[in-house]
C-alpha cells in the first residue's frame, strides 16, 4: 500500500519516471493493487511500460469471483434507497422513496409488505437498521 501511495504522490507531480518506478515495485509485490483504472494514473495510459505493468499485475492477481445471489427482490419499480439485514430471522428489508413503503423477503423470495404506501406516509427510508432488541 505504501508503494502504491508513493506512486500516487509522484503521479500528482506528473513525474512519469518515478511513478513508473514505484508502480514497478508494486507489481513485484503480492496484493493486486491495480493502477489500470485509477484516474490519478490516467496520464500514463497508452505508455507501453505502464500497460505492461497493469497486464502483469492483473495476470498475477486475477479477481476472485465466488459470490452468488443471496436475495432477490422481484418487483418492478422497486428501487431501494435503504436496506437492512436481520441475521436472527434471515430477512432482508428494503425501503423505497418512489414507492414510499418498506418490504421484506427471506430466502423464499416471497415479498412481504412491512410499511404500506399511503399519502403523507413514509418519506426517504435511507439508513435503515434492524432493532433486534
Amino acid at each position: 500500500m505504501l508503494l502504491f501511495e508513493r506512486a500516487i504522490a509522484h503521479a500528482m507531480l506528473c513525474d512519469r519516471e518515478r511513478t513508473l518506478r514505484e508502480l514497478s515495485a508494486v507489481a513485484a509485490t503480492w496484493g493486486g493493487l491495480d493502477p489500470g483504472s485509477f484516474r490519478g494514473f490516467a496520464f500514463l495510459r497508452g505508455d507501453p511500460r505502464f500497460d505492461a505493468l497493469v497486464r502483469d499485475i492483473r495476470a498475477r492477481n486475477p479477481p476472485a469471483l465466488s459470490s452468488g445471489t443471496a436475495y432477490v427482490l422481484a418487483e418492478p419499480g422497486l428501487f431501494p434507497e435503504g436496506m437492512a439485514f436481520d441475521g436472527r430471522t434471515g430477512r432482508v428489508y428494503a425501503g423505497g422513496a418512489a414507492t414510499q413503503r418498506i418490504v421484506w423477503t427471506d430466502r423464499s423470495g416471497v415479498l412481504h409488505e412491512l410499511v404500506p404506501s399511503r399519502p403523507g406516509g413514509l418519506g426517504f427510508p435511507a439508513g435503515m437498521k434492524v432493532d433486534t432488541g
